[in-house]
């Protein structure tokens, strides 16, 4: 039974007791409080007490999904703290302060509430969410859902009710469909596509459905415990400034926030410990060269070809056709011509050839060899709808290829209004 059902209930219940306790005291005369009275006031104020513990509980349930929920951004947050703290100790050390500052009691208090926090996020990363609450918060929340019988008993629905997924088209039962913030409902076959997609693709994470994050506890109730997971560690992972691997080469396995100290990280595949400076075997006591090791090749090719580098994940990009504006894959938009932060410089928005290749690809979509002046049309289109939304779209039919995910479609796509972007089902809801 939800809340709200709850306390109405109880609120009637106890109207109705405060009824019954005026009608007896006028019965009475006033005359004083008989049994009768005394087990009614009785009742009422146990009453309220279930209204107050249903209440509090509820708010206890939420707060709890609500962790949940934040754990990526809990995640992080820690891990700043820790960072700066070693940050910290690092610039006393180099001014010969760093034996005095380990007696501050407010360096003694960050230390102690850093390794606390690890030792929590440490844990709930190694066990199911739902085996460390009590078993009648956790089927309330829905933890470990996935099966029939537990969605159900969640969410009450017509057996023989049904709605279309967003994705697929098909006619689904709701017992067995996930509905998103934006109301938008998916199968469970396209939500478990869309996280092995999310897990080849982190520029897709965090999950999403018309621009809004869909939460981690609405696809664990999907997906079970050990999927949603490993679609969490890939969402820190893609999120997380100080990206570190096992220094391994035959490992490589990525290091949890909660795994690194300081600035050594410990692998808990083959417990290697690696510096997240420099990305090399922790080197104790000596000093790390924290400049990345760069594919010097890579990088004067970029040079020679005028690519950029994302200023955020360092990723090397190279336009093809279109306007200037970059959304890198870590979705840190910037200017193409100069790398700065998009909108921050006063670069051209477009390159002219650039721009006359993209208008002959949408123009030559309908026929091989499309009219110049038909080219110069769409170009001058592309330069006045540059800055889109995304929020008007129209099937197309025939085969065309997502020109976000880069899949073929035999049948039909999408096609924005606008900008005149393709995009298949999946991309037009969760990526754009």
């Amino acid at each position: 039974m939800d809340e709200a059902s709850a306390q109405l209930i109880l609120s009637l219940l106890h109207q109705d007791v405060q009824a019954e306790i005026e009608a007896s005291r006028t019965r009475s005369n006033n005359s004083g409080a008989s049994d009768h009275e005394l087990a009614l006031c009785e009742w009422a104020s146990q009453i309220q007490q279930c209204a107050t513990t249903t209440h509090d509980s509820h708010m206890a349930l939420s707060i709890d999904r609500a962790t949940y929920d934040d754990r990526v951004a809990l995640t992080l947050a820690a891990q700043e703290e820790s960072r700066a703290l070693a940050d910290r100790t690092l610039a006393l050390r180099y001014g010969n302060q760093a034996p005095q500052a380990q007696h501050q009691p407010a360096q003694h208090l960050a230390t102690q509430q850093i390794q606390d926090a690890t030792r929590i996020l440490a844990r709930i990363d190694g066990a199911d969410i739902s085996s460390l609450l009590p078993a009648r918060t956790a089927a309330a929340l829905g933890y470990g859902a996935g099966s029939p019988s537990n969605v159900a008993a969640k969410s009450p629905l017509d057996d023989d009710a049904t709605a279309e997924c967003v994705a697929c088209f098909e006619e689904q039962s709701l017992k067995h469909m996930m509905q998103t913030p934006c109301s938008h409902r998916y199968c469970r076959a396209c939500v478990l596509r869309l996280v092995r997609e999310a897990l080849a693709d982190e520029s897709l994470l965090p999950l999403r459905c018309c621009r809004l994050p869909i939460p981690p506890s609405t696809l664990q109730d999907h997906l079970g415990h050990r999927l949603a997971k490993q679609l969490e560690d890939k969402w820190i992972e893609r999120e997380d400034p100080y990206r570190t691997y096992c220094s391994i080469a035959g490992c490589g396995q990525y290091l949890m926030p909660y795994q690194v100290q300081g600035y050594i990280g410990t692998c808990k595949i083959c417990r290697q410990e690696t510096c997240t400076l420099c990305k090399r075997p922790a080197h104790a006591g000596t000093e790390c060269d924290d400049d990345k090791v760069e594919d010097q090749t890579v990088l004067d090719l970029a040079a020679e070809q005028g690519w950029q580098r994302c200023a955020r994940c360092g990723h090397v990009i190279e336009l093809g056709t279109g306007c200037n504006h970059i959304t890198c894959r870590c979705r840190y938009e910037f200017c193409y011509v100069c790398s700065s932060t998009w909108k921050s410089c006063t670069c051209p928005i477009w390159d002219e050839e650039r721009l006359l290749l993209r208008a002959q690809h949408v123009a030559g979509r309908d026929r091989d060899d499309p009219p110049e002046q038909e080219v110069q049309q769409v170009a001058q289109n592309l330069q006045e709808d540059h800055e889109c939304d995304h929020d008007n779209w129209k099937r197309v039919k025939g085969a065309h290829r997502c020109e976000e995910c880069h899949e073929n479609y035999p049948h039909f796509i999408y096609e924005c209004r606008q900008c005149r972007l393709l995009a298949c089902a999946r991309c037009r809801f969760n990526r754009l």
